[in-house]
């Protein structure tokens, strides 16, 4: 594949109420030390950075406090986007929608108005990602989104799935995702239990946090929502700057020497969630994701899940970094540095036509004027978060291997 054609990336500032407000040391969520197995301590936490690396071995010698560089995280998000130009025209339509929605006025509105307000009670797209992302662990994309659509074609509300007397027609909803009596019975309980505390069963009011940490803590009390899924709630849902680690995450930051080997997800997570630019973190780990089930030099065994359709293998830009040989002269050279990367107004997205960057507008005054809904942005309203969902593979977010979250 050709990747000498660059296209213009695009990695504007986070943008909206909680991103502004979440522009200071993200810390995370409470994450659980490393033990002497380099496994995760589930009795133990940990509040710094020193103490996950602490049992690490090794970690005396690597430079936790300096990789990723800025530059180097710039060259990844670049370099990769010119490869999945897709991912960025993606990103650019989240951050104009969590623009426009941060940009509104908080609804003073009562509780009985909402309850009696359909368009209000259904039009609830940080509850739908949460619910798509839970459906989302241990399971393909394809049963993901089939789960989801015929959940909401069944229950038009979620105060609907809350006060369901059947849980088997929940079941019966998501079955396609697997697990289904698992996931109804978290699904239900988690909505239950907002509805007896907020009288309505949804979580629109997260948005209104005053910090991530606040978030966290109020969704890591549910089965089910565990660390990686509260990170792409975070993100996707929020549009609050944080890097899940999945699978491709994780393996490909090791080869490129960001974090050591032995790091769990949960280590990695918080060295890499610290340490990356927050304004980088969605294309960052977007491209990551998508990059790592196509090209064959960073999937795991060299077996990518989606090779390229022409069964082409890719002369992977990220090699110069696994081979411990990138350099600022690489960035010039490839007219990679830092100026290079524009802003971008928060209402615009980008497109990639026959190689053309085409920049489509959606004006404010529509979505205001009622004439353009949020979630007739995207192709669906669990679409907040997308088709960029985190690879769970055996992580401790999946229903079958969660016991605390």
């Amino acid at each position: 594949m050709n990747i000498t054609n660059p296209i213009p990336a695009v990695v504007p500032e986070p943008v909206g109420s909680l991103a502004t407000q979440n522009k200071r040391k993200l810390d995370g969520p409470s994450m659980q030390s490393v033990s002497k197995n380099n496994r995760v301590d589930p009795e133990m936490t940990t509040s710094s950075q020193e103490d996950v690396h602490k049992d690490v071995p090794g970690h005396l010698v690597f430079p936790m406090d300096k990789r990723p560089s800025q530059q180097e995280c710039r060259y990844v998000v670049e370099t990769l986007g010119r490869i999945h130009p897709e991912i960025i025209s993606k990103n650019n339509e989240r951050r104009a929608i969590f623009a426009i929605r941060d940009s509104q006025p908080r609804p003073d509105a009562s509780v009985d108005k909402i309850k009696s307000d359909s368009t209000i009670a259904e039009n609830t797209p940080i509850t739908d990602a949460i619910v798509s992302t839970m459906l989302s662990q241990n399971t393909t994309d394809a049963n993901q989104h089939k789960a989801f659509a015929t959940l909401k074609k069944t229950f038009p509300s979620w105060d609907r799935v809350a006060n369901e007397p059947d849980p088997s027609r929940i079941e019966d909803a998501i079955r396609v995702a697997g697990l289904a009596k698992t996931r109804a019975e978290r699904l239900q309980s988690m909505l239950q239990t907002i509805q007896n505390e907020r009288q309505v069963a949804n979580f629109e009011n997260l948005r209104y946090f005053g910090s991530s940490d606040e978030i966290q803590n109020e969704l890591s009390r549910f089965k089910g929502m565990g660390p990686k899924t509260i990170s792409c709630v975070l993100l996707f849902a929020l549009g609050i700057p944080d890097f899940p680690v999945d699978t491709h995450v994780l393996r490909i930051t090791q080869q490129m020497k960001w974090v050591p080997k032995t790091f769990s997800r949960e280590a990695a997570y918080k060295h890499l969630n610290q340490i990356i630019p927050e304004e980088m973190k969605l294309d960052l780990h977007c491209l990551l994701v998508t990059h790592g089930k196509q090209c064959h030099r960073c999937a795991a065994n060299g077996r990518p899940q989606f090779p390229p359709k022409d069964g082409e293998i890719w002369e992977c830009p990220l090699t110069v970094l696994k081979s411990g040989k990138f350099s600022t002269s690489i960035c010039k050279s490839s007219n990679m540095v830092p100026d290079s990367i524009e802003s971008m107004s928060a209402t615009d997205s980008c497109k990639q036509e026959g190689g053309n960057e085409v920049i489509v507008k959606t004006e404010k005054s529509e979505v205001e004027s009622g004439s353009v809904l949020l979630n007739d942005m995207v192709e669906t309203p669990a679409q907040l978060h997308g088709n960029m969902k985190c690879d769970y593979g055996d992580n401790n977010d999946t229903p079958e291997s969660s016991s605390n979250h």
